[in-house]
C-alpha cells in the first residue's frame, strides 16, 4: 500500500468542493466550473435589479441553475 501525500492547498480544495481524496484534476475543474456558473447566474441576475427590487435569492425563494 502506498501512502499518498496531499499538499495542504490541494486538501483545502478537496474539502471546499466536498471532493473525495481520490478526486482527479478533472473532478476539481468540473466542480470549480459548476461553482462559477452559479456565481455567474447570481451576478447577472443581481446586475439587472433596480434599487427597490426585492432580492430574488432570499433563502428558499430561488434556485440557482
Amino acid at each position: 500500500m502506498h501512502s499518498r501525500f496531499i499538499p495542504p492547498l490541494v486538501l483545502a480544495h478537496l474539502q471546499y468542493w466536498c471532493l473525495p481524496e481520490d478526486a482527479t484534476m478533472r473532478d476539481l475543474i468540473l466542480a470549480v466550473r459548476a461553482d462559477e456558473a452559479c456565481h455567474s447566474h447570481v451576478n447577472h441576475t443581481l446586475k439587472n435589479l433596480g434599487p427597490d427590487d426585492p432580492n430574488p435569492f432570499v433563502m428558499g425563494k430561488s434556485q440557482a441553475p
